[in-house]
């Protein structure tokens, strides 16, 4: 993120943002370094490439082949199957590399946007489970459909004006609808309920309220400076977001400190679990 704000502020005529991190570091960088940083660039590259080989192999392979295809797949054909697709979409991204040049608006907004075919169906469908157990599991099959649908068609099909964000959001509200009148037509016959199988030691960090408070405190405390550094805020701006996060910080050390000598949260499985 800081790379893109001060490319932003020093490179006002770039054609694409993918230009704004190369030209940072070339205009920066010495010469020497700016070839080993090249280097350790296509590491990083690399190694993304290959995590996502191997995860697309394995779901492939063990969700769809051997799930749907061979439920009776031995484990080295299941690992032969896994190579040879691995093979066909490592062929496929090298045929499709050429044309993300062509991206109007570059490559990180163009893959922000394919994330968002399936990234908000899936926190939708995860958010709506949390809060609403009664949501059977045919409104999330239908809300995944729904939503990858309408994202395509508001988003590349039919031409709207909107930025994708906006797009996402409106898929958001559309899924939330769907699966809450589905919910309503035809609930589960009883609340979903999470049975803990006690593998493993779920115990809660005793300090994590302070730590996820005070990150987020931090982020606002990072935001106010920034803005004010770069022209787009105010000091009051700073010193509000600063005295909120020491408030809060005083206060959760404090409350830390009261509460020192209560017991840890403890689990225990049920009778049934226990014969």
């Amino acid at each position: 993120m800081l790379p893109g704000l001060i490319a932003f502020h020093l490179y006002q005529d770039l054609p694409k943002a993918d230009m704004a991190y190369p030209t940072l570091v070339n205009n920066v960088l010495p010469v020497p370094l700016v070839g080993f940083f090249g280097a350790v660039l296509f590491g990083a590259v690399i190694s993304t490439f290959n995590g996502f080989l191997n995860s697309a192999s394995t779901l492939f392979s063990m969700g769809i082949y051997r799930r749907i295809i061979n439920q009776n797949a031995e484990p080295q054909q299941l690992v032969t199957v896994g190579r040879k697709f691995g093979f066909f979409i490592a062929i496929v991204s090298v045929l499709v590399a050429p044309w993300i040049a062509n991206a109007p608006q570059g490559l990180y907004s163009w893959m922000k946007q394919l994330n968002g075919i399936y990234n908000v169906p899936l926190v939708t469908i995860i958010i709506m489970g949390f809060f609403f157990p009664r949501i059977p599991a045919l409104a999330a099959k239908v809300a995944m459909g729904i939503g990858i649908i309408s994202y395509i068609t508001i988003n590349y099909l039919v031409k709207f004006d909107f930025h994708f964000l906006y797009v996402l959001a409106c898929t958001f509200c559309i899924n939330v609808v769907v699966m809450l009148v589905i919910g309503f037509i035809k609930p589960r016959a009883t609340p979903f309920t999470f049975n803990d199988a006690f593998a493993v030691d779920m115990k809660p960090w005793k300090n994590v309220k302070i730590a996820s408070i005070g990150i987020l405190f931090a982020m606002i405390g990072v935001y106010a400076g920034l803005a004010e550094f770069g022209g787009y805020g105010t000091r009051w701006l700073a010193m509000i977001s600063y005295f909120i996060a020491a408030v809060v910080i005083v206060y959760l050390i404090f409350d830390s400190w009261r509460h020192r000598h209560d017991p840890a949260v403890t689990f225990t499985p049920d009778a049934k679990d226990s014969l």
